[in-house]
């Protein structure tokens, strides 16, 4: 019983870095897209909290991985590989879904049909396209 522990607590801990991660990833997507108003207020208030609250998470499941015995410690390097690339991808693409959702519901209540069209040419741009403009206001510090 005592064997499994490090393994039962490695799955917790990558289980709950993998949720944490796809939030905050969708959070500063969705924030740097400019609809703040779609975190929460302690991420606006303090980003550097959640980003703390991550690579910790992350490092305490690299730690964990040297210690579990049913799992081999490569196979756990590797699924904590996978789940900080699947975390991404998976917290941008829910922001750019919901940027989407919000442009459409924006549309279909304007009157003015110059921003109407606006909202529906922002509709259709690619999710490479979205990334750009985040990774450009991220340097900038916007």
């Amino acid at each position: 019983m005592v064997k499994i522990v490090f393994d039962i607590l490695f799955i917790i801990f990558v289980l709950i870095y993998f949720w944490f991660s796809i939030k905050v990833d969708n959070w500063i997507t969705i924030y740097h897209l400019g609809f703040r108003t779609e975190t929460p207020i302690l991420f606006l208030k303090n980003q550097k909290i959640y980003d703390v609250i991550r690579i910790t998470l992350f490092i305490t499941c690299l730690i964990l991985t040297f210690y579990t015995t049913i799992i081999p410690w490569i196979i756990c390097l590797f699924i904590i590989a996978i789940i900080w690339v699947l975390s991404g991808k998976i917290g941008r693409n829910k922001a750019f879904d919901k940027y989407r959702e919000i442009l459409k519901d924006l549309a279909e209540h304007e009157e003015d049909e110059k921003q109407k069209s606006e909202y529906l040419m922002e509709l259709k741009k690619s999710n490479d396209i979205l990334q750009d403009r985040v990774t450009q206001s991220i340097k900038l510090g916007l």
